[in-house]
């Protein structure tokens, strides 16, 4: 199985998309905005908030690839910000121990 890192690198999206998502990594604030993403409440650290990150933005981007009708750009984009901030994080924590 690859490292979470390894599947982030993996990724291919639109180039739009993801600079509108690396935008966004300015206004990330975790305390607000994970729970909001995830759904749910509490203290989760950034190994686990990026698993579930991933598995939303994979289903996401399903929905963009079909043109679902409930398809949002919008939250792909909170997604991919928050994805990429969470990625951060978890690399920091590695580097730092």
């Amino acid at each position: 199985m690859h490292s979470i890192n390894t599947s982030i690198s993996y990724l291919s999206r639109p180039s739009l998309l993801v600079n509108a998502a690396r935008f966004g990594l300015g206004g990330y604030r975790r305390a607000r905005q994970l729970p909001r993403i995830l759904g749910q409440s509490g203290t989760i650290d950034a190994a686990a908030a990026t698993a579930q990150l991933m598995s939303i933005e994979a289903e996401l981007d399903e929905k963009r690839r079909n043109a679902a009708a409930d398809y949002s750009v919008a939250r792909h984009i909170t997604v991919l910000s928050a994805l990429m901030a969470e990625a951060q994080t978890l690399a920091a924590d590695r580097h730092a121990t």
